[in-house]
């Protein structure tokens, strides 16, 4: 069967094989092949058509009848051989044993004349893996790929050989439409097994059964009635170059171009099965998709981004658009228009020059750009579109096209435009914000200087609003600013500008004011009608108060950083005061800030290099003279061993932020030190540490200072926390709350330099406090002034019937000692009974401990 499938499939096509045995016999040849040949083409009276009887080609010797028929017009071409030694036939004979004695395919090239023009052909011999099989010889033009065979065998070995060495797939299905053969390429392509054709069992595979589903070339299933194989008995004609999809059993879909031919019978002529060969294009198909899905993708997208492609020819100045570009437009689509016509109808006439000059460059410099325009649409809208475009040259490199997209930016350019409206204005006064006012600053001083005028400038702060909006809220704190607003702007009279630059902070620049004395005049305006209570809607009654700063152009400062420091520098001086003041600029104003900002870096570089260190004074119970406990003092020596007292750093680390950092340092190394001494089984009751009102104010001092006692596994009733008075007396809800929180965990509260603020017995009764530290000012004169004897006196008095300890500072000599105890007074601390000391030094002084101190 192999055989006469094989044969009949081969023998019927029009290509030039024949096949030789190992002894050099041919054993097979194509109809193509009988038609006869170039090779021998002038000798056609011996060799001729196939109604030439006596001329047999198989059975007889290929050698012998190369010898004998090969026509002497026809001339091997030794191409980069070298010289030509030997005759076309030779090398034929040369080539072939070559092959039949195991060698690789080997080649030959020969020519031959006709009418003055040389054709080239070109003779392939290849060696076969049966042993059986001697060559397969195919013969082409090097133009028009006709091939020469030679090596099949006569038996059915060789031609199933040959059948399962092909790598298309092959399948004879027979007119009852089961498969009667299949190769391995087709098993391996179809994903089946090939059952064989056993008589006894009869193989039922068919390409006509559900085993496998077909699709058209748009993936639609195919009917029955659309199988190939049944179009091809029905139509009596054989199909060529089709595509189809095949589902084979493994669910895989599989793409395949496939011919069918119909088999007939040799003696017959009637059919008797089909041929169907097939080559796997699934690799080609998958490719082709994916090329189509992503031009699709691309197509989406810009269409999405609203995008327009355009291609622009110089020759003609033919200009191709896609759809997109005429929506771009809001033009009618055509498909081609030149440059000028299209850009006439709808530039704006502000752009229009610009960019044809922008155009005009890249023609000459042939770089790539992006230019930015408005179209005018037929509704009388403006569209802004942005454009890029790219040359393209020639071989000569001149600019042959232009290419390029056009998108629409309107919206971007809208949301630009409300961005800067935002960036220059304040959102809650609708006020210019601090850019806008810089802006202004700089361009009236340019004016000034252009004249020879001055230019003043007033920094507005309000005073106290931190605590408003800490005890009320931000939006009670928000209509306060407004309200503020509404009556700065009631001041204005002429051209004055007014802006709001920070939180509580304004700025108003005066045209044409001569002197600090005429600026000052204008502040004291500002300060009368902000006298006036400002009665707030679900608020309080607010005393608005405020400090201000002048500074005056060119006397104060030559730009406009120079000015506004200046007028900075002079408000925070008019704080310093006593706030709700005004005070012009001087110089020294800078060279205290330069001190300060000298002083600010010097404190981050002791911080970072760990200059700073704790200090710690003895408490003791004046009752038993023992030592209770201690507190940690913080100590700066700067690198050039210089003592830096913290009444002059303090004030700067707050000013800073810095004291928030350094709160928590010091937290830390308290609290390691006294697990330390307490592992060590000292009396050590407690720690005393100082804490700024500045930490209070920052939301996380309650969690951060938990984190501490977690890490050092220290108990907070250990620990005395030292506030001033003031912090007390604040009105900030968040400090208020994190200083009970502070007493429900057990921390010890201390009021430190009590009577020195403004004292009240109200926040007292609110909150939890532990110990009163009567401040050294009372102490000083304690033995000489019977004023001093009694203010402390009334103080142990009233602390100790609210149930608070009390402790005095500043003690320095015994009868100062004898004196508060005798008042009444529990706990001293002072010189008289130890001095602030490094760790070790106070352990081995105050707690009979020696080198322990950071073990």
């Amino acid at each position: 069967m192999v055989k006469a499938v094989v044969g009949a499939g081969l023998g019927e096509q029009p290509v030039d094989i024949a096949v030789l045995s190992q002894a050099g016999d041919v054993v097979f040849v194509s109809k193509g092949w009988l038609a006869g040949l170039p090779l021998f083409s002038d000798r056609a009276g011996k060799v001729g058509e196939l109604k030439a009887p006596k001329i047999d080609w198989v059975g007889n010797n290929f050698f012998a009848l190369c010898r004998e028929f090969v026509g002497p017009n026809a001339q091997w071409v030794a191409k980069s051989f070298g010289a030509q030694e030997h005759s076309l036939t030779d090398h034929i004979e040369e080539m072939l044993g070559l092959v039949l004695n195991g060698a690789d395919t080997q080649h030959c090239f020969y020519a031959i004349e006709k009418n003055g023009v040389l054709q080239h052909y070109e003779l392939t011999a290849e060696g076969c893996s049966n042993e059986a099989l001697g060559a397969v010889i195919r013969h082409r033009a090097r133009s028009n790929s006709i091939f020469l065979a030679a090596g099949i065998p006569l038996d059915s070995n060789f031609y199933e050989a040959l059948f399962n060495n092909l790598v298309d797939g092959i399948i004879y299905q027979n007119l009852e439409g089961y498969i009667e053969l299949a190769n391995e390429a087709a098993q391996e392509i179809l994903d089946f097994k090939f059952e064989g054709n056993n008589p006894d069992e009869p193989n039922k595979q068919s390409l006509l059964s559900d085993y496998w589903t077909f699709l058209d070339e748009d993936g639609q299933k195919l009917s029955l009635a659309g199988n190939p194989i049944l179009r091809a008995l029905t139509k009596g004609a054989g199909l060529q170059n089709l595509t189809l999809g095949v589902v084979r059993p493994d669910k895989e879909l599989v793409w395949l171009k496939l011919n069918v031919a119909i088999i007939n019978s040799p003696d017959t002529n009637i059919p008797h099965g089909v041929l169907i060969s097939f080559v796997n294009i699934t690799a080609e198909t998958e490719a082709r998709t994916a090329l189509e899905k992503a031009s699709e993708r691309l197509r989406l997208a810009l269409d999405g981004a609203s995008i327009g492609i355009w291609d622009w020819y110089i020759s003609d100045a033919e200009m191709i658009w896609d759809d997109q570009m005429y929506r771009l437009y809001g033009m009618e689509p055509r498909q081609y228009i030149s440059v000028r016509e299209a850009w006439e109808q709808v530039a704006h006439p502000d752009d229009n020059q610009r960019v044809l000059d922008e155009l005009g460059e890249l023609l000459k410099t042939k770089r790539d750009t992006i230019s930015e325009f408005r179209v005018l649409l037929p509704d009388k809208s403006i569209r802004h579109l942005r454009a890029y475009a790219r040359a393209v040259l020639d071989e000569d490199g001149l600019v042959q096209r232009v290419v390029g997209m056009n998108w629409d930016v309107t919206k971007e350019v809208e949301a630009e435009e409300r961005l800067a409206h935002i960036a220059f204005t304040d959102e809650l006064t609708s006020l210019p914000n601090r850019l806008a006012f810089s802006k202004k600053l700089k361009n009236t001083m340019k004016l000034a200087e252009k004249y020879h005028g001055k230019v003043a400038m007033l920094i507005v702060d309000l005073d106290h609003f931190k605590d408003i909006n800490d005890s009320y809220g931000h939006p009670v704190g928000d209509s306060l600013i407004c309200e503020v607003v509404a009556r700065l702007k009631e001041v204005l009279v002429g051209d004055e500008y007014l802006a709001r630059i920070g939180g509580d902070e304004f700025a108003l620049i005066l045209d044409n004011v001569r002197s600090h004395d005429a600026a000052l005049h204008y502040s004291r305006r500002i300060q009368k009608i902000m006298a006036e209570p400002i009665y707030l809607m679900e608020g309080p009654v607010v005393n608005a108060r405020v400090s201000m700063g002048v500074a005056l152009f060119p006397d104060d400062g030559e730009d406009a950083v120079a000015l506004i420091k200046a007028a900075d520098l002079a408000m925070h001086q008019a704080k310093k005061s006593g706030r709700n003041t005004v005070l012009p600029y001087k110089q020294e104003y800078s060279s205290s800030l330069e001190k300060k900002i000298f002083l600010e870096e010097e404190l981050r570089s002791a911080i970072r290099d760990e200059e700073l260190m704790l200090y710690y004074q003895p408490i003791i119970d004046l009752s038993t003279e023992k030592i209770v406990g201690c507190e940690a003092l913080l100590r700066w020596v700067d690198r050039a061993g210089k003592f830096v007292s913290p009444v002059d750093f303090i004030p700067v680390a707050e000013e800073s932020g810095l004291i928030y950092e350094l709160g928590n340092w010091i937290n830390a190394t308290a609290f390691k030190q006294l697990k330390l001494w307490q592992t060590l089984h000292t009396d050590m009751k407690y720690i005393s540490v100082n804490v700024s009102p500045h930490q209070l104010q920052n939301a996380d001092f309650v969690k951060d200072i938990q984190r501490l006692l977690d890490i050092h596994n220290v108990d907070p009733r250990h620990i005395q926390l030292e506030i001033t008075e003031g912090t007390f007396l604040q009105e900030s809800l968040n400090t208020q709350s994190q200083l009970r929180i502070l007493g429900e965990m057990g921390f010890r509260l201390a009021i430190d330099d009590f009577g020195t603020g403004y004292s009240s017995l109200a926040y007292l009764k609110r909150f939890a406090v532990d110990v009163i530290k009567i401040d050294r000012s009372f102490v000083m004169d304690l033995e000489d002034d019977p004023a001093d004897r009694d203010i402390v006196k009334a103080i142990i008095a009233m602390t100790t019937s609210l149930g608070f300890d009390t402790l005095v500072e500043g003690v320095e000599t015994r009868e100062q000692s004898l004196i508060v105890g005798a008042l009444g007074c529990g706990y001293g601390q002072g010189y008289l009974y130890g001095k602030p000391t490094f760790a070790d030094d106070y352990a081995e002084q105050y707690i009979g401990l020696k080198s322990v101190a950071n073990r």
